[in-house]
């Protein structure tokens, strides 16, 4: 990856068009890059101290990565008048899981699996990094449309950690439905992102979290209750999110690459490595992603 992002002191080289959500420090628009043409979305950060520390994690996130399946950061601006920051970055011009599932309810278990076989490359990427995403969710799952494929790609690494830094893996920080146990006690790992991705995978096929608590009830549930997961039908699928939702994250996949291994023995169980390989290696990447049934578009914040 390139060593540093470009700084610009003013927005003139973006032409902006409307705005297109709220991020948890500022507004998101839709603009166009006056260079090229090509659409954009610019994450704005107010110079206060939380919004600060929020957009130098963030591109202290996005120096580590670099993948298809990570929103890509194009640009920084930096504006000493308005006293305001912009975070550029590529548009997704497909939505996100999030309104694939409402407009959608579920997705069949192929549909399914192969929207994971693209998430987890990317997380494999961030995890081979030491970066923990920390708030992995259908709504930081967007749809890209690029040259004749659907991509999708994880945005919002606005609380990601690096487990290079102790202090950074101590977060009780995310989003409670998708949270693993531990993280309700402050620790972060790469189990705790294959956790997220279990209750993604429950959702995507059941049509709804395995807890349906309010947030005060979340936090006993991740810890104690077994989910019920008797309404996914397909038993395989069933098995491996069965495996993610461990509560301890010891007895979930061994990583990443376990996971991916896995879902490629789904996808194809007569070529692919065994479900429970846990050895560290990558398997060989195969084809480009099927299609998934297309969804309205809507533009949404990114990044």
């Amino acid at each position: 990856m390139k060593n540093s992002l470009p700084v610009s002191e003013s927005l003139a080289d973006y032409e902006i068009e409307r705005a297109v959500g709220s991020g948890a420090c500022g507004m998101v628009y839709l603009a166009q890059d006056r260079r090229n043409g090509r659409p954009c979305a610019l994450k704005e950060f107010p110079t206060t101290r939380g919004a600060t520390h929020q957009l130098f994690r963030e591109i202290s996130a996005l120096f580590s990565v670099e993948h298809p399946n990570i929103i890509r950061c194009l640009d920084f601006i930096h504006q000493t008048r308005s006293r305001r920051h912009y975070l550029v970055f590529e548009y997704a011009d497909g939505g996100s899981l999030r309104d694939l599932l409402t407009q959608r309810g579920i997705l069949t278990p192929q549909e399914t699996l192969d929207i994971l076989h693209q998430i987890v490359q990317g997380v494999e990427h961030a995890h081979a990094r030491q970066l923990v995403h920390c708030d992995l969710k259908p709504e930081n799952i967007l749809i890209h449309r690029e040259a004749g494929r659907t991509l999708y790609k994880i945005a919002d690494l606005g609380i990601a950690r690096h487990l290079s830094n102790l202090e950074d893996r101590r977060t009780s920080a995310g989003s409670p439905a998708y949270m693993a146990p531990e993280q309700f006690y402050g620790e972060a790992t790469c189990a705790s992102d294959l956790y997220a991705i279990g209750i993604i995978f429950f959702e995507m096929l059941a049509g709804h979290t395995p807890f349906e608590y309010s947030n005060e009830r979340l936090w006993t549930a991740h810890l104690k209750e077994t989910p019920d997961l008797s309404s996914i039908e397909h038993v395989a699928c069933r098995d491996l999110i069965g495996h993610l939702l461990r509560k301890r994250p010891q007895d979930r996949p061994h990583d990443a690459s376990a996971l991916f291994a896995a879902l490629e023995a789904l996808r194809a169980p007569e070529t692919a490595p065994p479900i429970c390989a846990a050895d560290g290696s990558s398997p060989r990447r195969l084809d480009a992603p099927r299609e998934v049934t297309p969804i309205r578009c809507r533009e949404i914040p990114c990044g």
